[in-house]
Parts: C-alpha cells; sequence; structure tokens
C-alpha cells in the first residue's frame, strides 16, 4: 500500500473505531488497493465504505 492510501486507510480506521460511518471515494484502481483491507474490517464491525468515482482523464488528455 503507497503511503497515500496507508495514511488514508489509517484514518478512516480510526474515525471507524470511534463509530464514525467512513465512506473512502477514489479512483477504481485505488480501490482495488483497499479492497481485502477494508473487507476483512467490514467483517469485524467497522462501517467503512467505499465508492469508486470515475474520472475521464482520457477527456482531459491525461494517461491512464
Amino acid at each position: 500500500m503507497f503511503k497515500a492510501t496507508r495514511s488514508t486507510w489509517l484514518i478512516a480506521r480510526l474515525l471507524a473505531q470511534r463509530g464514525v460511518a467512513v465512506t473512502i471515494v477514489s479512483t477504481p484502481h485505488n480501490t482495488a488497493r483497499f479492497k481485502n483491507v477494508v473487507s476483512r474490517t467490514t467483517q469485524s464491525g467497522f462501517p467503512i465504505r467505499l465508492k469508486n468515482v470515475k474520472i475521464p482523464y482520457q477527456e482531459a488528455g491525461l494517461p491512464e
């Protein structure tokens, strides 16, 4: 896990441990990195969800 995704995950987990419902919004590529960790955490009862947002990178002339 990269540092940015690790930091996001740690903050989400800390909030969820305190009863806050957390939704991580990210691109499908980055969401794939979180999927296994989040599924284990939600099985433990922590309210963390993932939401994919597709960004039209090609329309902006950005690389995939």
